[in-house]
């Protein structure tokens, strides 16, 4: 895999894609933390003494909603940003960005929590309450 530097791109081209960038990334943060706290609000619901299951499903549904989003902004960003591109820059892009290392790249990804069948590393198993 290359560095940006191989596509040689022009100055102009630099600061538009850094323009891009900048426009997003400041959306993209903005979905990050409000999936942060809906990540957290979710964690106390389960939580709960009694947990409401439609409160549940409505937060995992409003979870999925900014994921999407997320998912939306980062391909918009990567259209915008290969607009800028010639044939020949294009044709190396698929290497570079984000989508190029196997994911979103915004972030370590879902990961693998606690281990194999409910246990956590040191072994002890753990179940949610009410669930």
């Amino acid at each position: 895999m290359g560095t940006i530097q191989d596509l040689n791109l022009t100055d102009d081209q630099a600061s538009q894609i850094q323009s891009i960038q900048d426009k997003y990334f400041a959306d993209l943060n903005a979905v990050q933390a409000a999936m942060l706290q809906a990540q957290s609000e979710l964690r106390s619901l389960l939580w709960q003494k009694s947990p409401d299951k439609a409160a549940i499903d409505a937060k995992n549904q409003e979870l999925q909603a900014l994921r999407q989003k997320m998912a939306d902004l980062a391909s918009e960003m990567q259209e915008q940003i290969k607009s800028v591109l010639t044939e020949d820059q294009l044709a190396q892009f698929p290497q570079y960005g984000p989508m190029s290392r196997g994911g979103a790249g915004f972030g370590p990804g879902y990961g693998r929590g606690f281990g194999a069948r409910g246990q956590n590393p040191a072994g002890v198993s753990f179940q949610a309450r009410g669930l």
